[in-house]
């Protein structure tokens, strides 16, 4: 008898789980509006931002310009350019 009371008491939970995540599986449609497949959200996390051509141009001009200034530096005996003395 007391098995069975315990497997009616399984039974009734397992029912009440049920309904529960039928609960959550709806309110999680709701909230994302229904539109995104199980794994969107680590799609997203893993996606890259992508360079505009204007953008990787203007990366490219200031690199350039960035390792003239360094040439001209180090070729006018400035010494090491952006370096930290070494430590004694």
């Amino acid at each position: 008898m007391a098995n069975r009371v315990i497997e009616l008491a399984i039974e009734a939970l397992e029912a009440r789980k049920a309904a529960i995540l039928e609960e959550i599986k709806k309110l999680r449609l709701g909230l994302r509006g229904g539109r995104r497949r199980a794994g969107a959200d680590a799609d997203l996390a893993r996606r890259r931002r992508r360079m505009t051509a204007a953008a990787r141009e203007a990366q490219s001009l200031k690199m350039k310009e960035y390792w003239a200034r360094r040439k001209a530096a180090a070729s006018s005996g400035a010494g090491t350019v952006g370096k930290k003395s070494a430590r004694r």
